[in-house]
């Protein structure tokens, strides 16, 4: 942003603060779910202050070949300038040489996010075959220089505490069934005086 600002002044324009709009750690291939993007577009419906969009260059605008070009279009009808400040540049599509060299821009950014995606998915490919850690948690493994280590404490505690649980419900389950029942002895006795109550 700073950059920004600073380009802002070479050119004598009054800097904002309130109309930053930034998407940190989303694909410029996502159009729906840019809350700096949809708060853009937003901000210019109707009447409104914003004259001139300073962005480092036109892919951060997006990385979609067409929907680029649509937004290039639909902030210059809502007479919205667009610079760069890395090629000290308006970007637009007034005219064919602009739109064609728009176009070749939207597309060389659409191709170099897809290109990043292949490049991650092989790298992922390759770290699992190397039976390396690709990311994420594994309960009982710990991850040290990009391999799994087992955590065999973790894992011995965690079995040591499945098998007192075990012993601790059959004990429970052994004295339950205990308390209710007398020992043979007992049962014997206790005949033998119902027996002689009978009798008298």
């Amino acid at each position: 942003m700073q950059r920004a600002k600073e380009y802002a002044a070479k050119k004598g324009w009054r800097f904002d603060d309130d109309l930053v709009f930034t998407d940190d750690g989303i694909s410029g291939a996502e159009f729906r779910t840019r809350a700096g993007l949809n708060r853009l577009l937003e901000t210019v419906k109707g009447k409104h202050k914003l004259n001139v969009l300073i962005v480092s260059e036109q892919s951060r605008l997006g990385r979609d070949t067409i929907r680029t070009l649509a937004l290039i279009q639909a902030l210059t009808d809502a007479d919205v300038r667009i610079f760069s400040y890395l090629e000290d540049k308006e970007i637009s599509v007034d005219d064919e040489m602009a739109e064609v060299e728009q176009f070749m821009k939207s597309w060389a950014g659409a191709s170099e996010r897809r290109k990043a995606s292949q490049r991650v998915r092989d790298r992922m490919r390759q770290l699992a075959e190397q039976g390396r850690s690709t990311g994420g948690r594994l309960y009982g493994y710990e991850t040290k220089g990009g391999q799994r280590i087992a955590n065999l404490l973790r894992r011995r505690w965690s079995a040591g505490s499945s098998s007192a649980a075990r012993r601790a419900r059959a004990t429970s389950r052994s004295r339950a069934s205990w308390s209710g029942t007398r020992s043979p002895r007992r049962a014997a006795r206790g005949r033998g005086r119902r027996r002689k109550s009978a009798a008298s």
